[in-house]
């Protein structure tokens, strides 16, 4: 089991976490209007944007920039 946890690349658990975040986001807002409560509303919605902009962050890195990859290679600063 931990060497299969440790085989995970470092950008794919930050991808998860995020989806994390996102998927806690929409549960507080939905329970937030559940029982009315304005507080968790805001939380909810703050949680949402949040994770949207982190999972977006991390797509970014993985699929523009190509952070992740066995074959990056930064590039060398002038």
């Amino acid at each position: 089991m931990i060497a299969f946890v440790r085989r995970i690349p470092a950008l794919t658990w930050l991808m998860l976490i995020s989806g994390a975040f996102l998927v806690a986001g929409v549960v507080a807002l939905i329970v937030g209007i559940a029982i009315q409560d304005a507080l968790w509303q805001v939380i909810g919605m703050l949680g949402i944007v949040a994770g949207v902009i982190k999972v977006v962050t991390v797509l970014i890195w993985t699929r523009i920039v190509g952070l992740g990859r066995d074959d990056y290679t930064p590039t060398p600063a002038p």
